[in-house]
């Protein structure tokens, strides 16, 4: 019987992708961009926004989980390793 990949993984991968892509633009623009990496709970915060920024949109994002779980109570979804956000300061960080 063939193993099933989990949609967790899906999410990690294009995570992994977009960032990957991110620091790619940064660094052939010959930009010195600075990403900081924030650990929560159940997040993972990439971003070139100041650590203070950072730290709250990990603590908006576990906001919102605690929200959709208290309102769906009986939706299990506990992934292993946190979910990773890519959090720019503006566009630009993802344009460029």
């Amino acid at each position: 019987m063939a193993a099933r990949s989990r949609p967790g993984r899906h999410v990690v991968l294009a995570g992994s992708l977009v960032l990957s892509l991110a620091f790619a633009a940064t660094s052939s623009a010959g930009q010195k961009t600075r990403w900081i990496e924030v650990i929560s709970p159940h997040f993972r915060i990439i971003s070139d926004a100041d650590e203070s920024d950072a730290r709250r949109v990990a603590r908006e994002f576990e906001i919102i989980r605690s929200v959709f779980r208290s309102a769906l109570p009986t939706l299990v979804a506990e992934p292993r390793r946190p979910l990773t956000i890519l959090a720019t300061q503006n566009e630009d960080g993802l344009i460029s």
